[in-house]
């Protein structure tokens, strides 16, 4: 059922019942009425929302045109295509009114006008929010890619010198001391295209080239890119270089590939960052300058959005960005075509002795265990392990050197000591010891969990840890010994330690990088053989690494 709502401000939405007999207005789109009117809403990146309505007439005769489709984008960008048989010309030109619900003008509002024929116009309203289309120094190119606007002659072709019929040129008188501009708007069934470049060329009325005048050139999928004119009066689009949300593209030779990309660079709170620099190279990689005033200590990550010149996210996309302070993050976009940056920070969570060596075989302390739980779970929660208080085991004594770490997780409930009331910091953990810290640190962080087929174990059953020992099973970080037992009162290893954590963190080594760049990791006297059997696992433990977003494995991109 088509159902129509209006209010006493002449706003007006109109939609057909869904499956429960219902209708929600405004939404994003909507079709003028009889009054040429239509109400629509689009929501903003800060969450707030907007309310528009749009009226569509004839400039020359002030005649309201129905039927018009109006949609507002995510951008707030608003485009009224017009119904079948409109004409869209110097002699039958339109005009576009936004006002809010209450009938406020909006001025500056980005409106795209089309017809059923594929032309195509576009500006901002004024301060009374109307955009008359084509403005009077709007003309399109004729059969030989040419527009005469103004006292300036503009000619669009592509790089073959094909004319481009169709381009609607319009002239952006200069103020001040700024020189005139010019917008292009491209004929639909053209987009930009790194393949196929665009050339623009401006000539003075004595026809020499108009060099230095700034050039906007977009098509019907709102790619669009901006350059001044070189010394022939010409600009050639799109370049392998841009700012964020402008398109880049090279020629890759090849119409099977292809290397155009929009790439839109947002901060952590979803707010463009428009002066962001963008370069792609000829296999297609991204590379993203943030501006001199963004870093990522300060201002944390970056969203990088990389879509086709169809607005497709382009998936599987090496991105590399660099922030002011000359810090580089690399990752890949996945299948939508984002990639959040910098990528995770794997941080060293074990530390070697005094000695060089790293002990793969040596029974881990109990005292070693905390440190090893207290960074992982301090670095998680972005506490501080020099601002604890003293620890209440009697047998910890405020100098040593783990003490910290045992009062950190004495007071979050990961450790509570033995019957005697002590902590016995320099006894060997054991294996059911080092499980209940382990489950218990599940309380506090989001682990990793795995599907496992692991039954229980027949040794188990008679254990104090027995509930712990049970869901670190049913997680998937445990798997026990070959006789089918658990041996959970035997000592644990600092190699067993490493292997296991890693799992719960979702942490794997790059073996590759590890075997090409041992002269830039921690390394240890006694862990120098790769085919030990928990050799990368400890040197995933021992060396700090940034990884890059969005590959299916871990890949590490840089030791620090």
């Amino acid at each position: 059922m088509f159902i129509a709502v209006t209010d006493q401000q002449d706003n007006y939405c109109a939609d057909s019942t869904d499956v429960s007999g219902q209708i929600t207005v405004p939404n994003n789109g909507g079709t003028t009425n009889s009054d040429g009117n239509a109400t629509a809403g689009w929501e903003d990146a800060d969450g707030n929302r907007h309310t528009l309505t749009i009226k569509v007439e004839r400039t020359e005769t002030g005649r309201p045109i129905q039927g018009s489709e109006v949609n507002i984008g995510a951008t707030g960008n608003i485009t009224v295509t017009l119904p079948e048989g409109q004409d869209m010309d110097a002699s039958n030109r339109i005009t576009i009114t936004v006002t809010d619900n209450k009938k406020t003008p909006q001025p500056d509002q980005t409106v795209i006008v089309k017809t059923d024929l594929g032309s195509a116009a576009q500006g901002q309203t004024n301060k009374d929010g109307k955009l008359t289309v084509p403005s009077v120094d709007s003309v399109y190119t004729d059969e030989s890619g040419t527009a005469v606007v103004g006292q300036y002659t503009v000619i669009v072709t592509d790089t073959e010198k094909a004319p481009i019929k169709g381009a609607l040129v319009t002239l952006l008188p200069g103020t001040d001391d700024a020189k005139d501009a010019f917008t292009v708007l491209l004929p639909n069934g053209r987009l930009l295209d790194g393949n196929d470049q665009t050339i623009v060329t401006v000539l003075l009325p004595n026809t020499n080239p108009a060099k230095g005048f700034h050039v906007k050139v977009s098509d019907a999928k709102d790619n669009h890119t901006a350059k001044d004119t070189d010394k022939n009066g010409q600009v050639i689009v799109p370049d392998a270089t841009g700012s964020s949300g402008e398109i880049v593209g090279r020629d890759t030779g090849s119409e099977q590939q292809s290397n155009t990309v929009n790439v839109d660079v947002a901060d952590q709170d979803g707010k463009p960052i428009d002066d962001a620099q963008i370069a792609v190279d000829k296999n297609g990689e991204v590379s993203i300058t943030l501006p001199d005033d963004f870093d990522f200590d300060k201002n944390g990550s970056v969203t990088v959005t990389v879509t086709d010149n169809q607005g497709e996210g382009k998936p599987n996309v090496n991105v590399t960005v660099t922030d002011a302070a000359g810090n580089t993050a690399v990752g890949e976009t996945g299948k939508d075509g984002t990639v959040t940056l910098p990528g995770k920070y794997h941080f060293a969570y074990i530390i070697g002795y005094g000695d060089g060596t790293v002990g793969p075989d040596r029974n881990m302390t109990r005292g070693e265990a905390a440190a090893v739980f207290a960074r992982i779970l301090a670095e998680y929660r972005h506490d501080s392990l020099e601002d604890v208080h003293s620890s209440k085991f009697p047998d910890v004594d405020t100098k040593a050197w783990y003490a910290n770490h045992v009062a950190y997780l004495e007071k979050l409930g990961v450790v509570v000591g033995f019957d005697d009331g002590k902590f016995h910091a320099e006894a060997s953990i054991t294996r059911e010891q080092f499980v209940t810290m382990c489950v218990r640190l599940n309380d506090w962080m989001a682990l990793t969990t795995y599907e496992s087929n692991q039954g229980g174990f027949p040794d188990v059953k008679s254990s104090w840890a027995a509930e712990y020992i049970q869901e670190a099973t049913r997680n998937g970080w445990i798997v026990g010994y070959p006789d089918g037992n658990f041996h959970g009162g035997a000592k644990i290893t600092r190699a067993e330690v490493v292997t296991i954590i890693n799992r719960m963190l979702n942490r794997t080594a790059d073996e590759a990088f590890i075997r090409h760049n041992k002269d830039r990791l921690a390394v240890f006297h006694d862990l120098q053989n790769p085919h030990y059997w928990a050799y990368y696992d400890l040197m995933e433990a021992a060396n700090g690494h940034s990884i890059v977003n969005g590959s299916e494995q871990e890949v590490w991109h840089e030791v620090k």
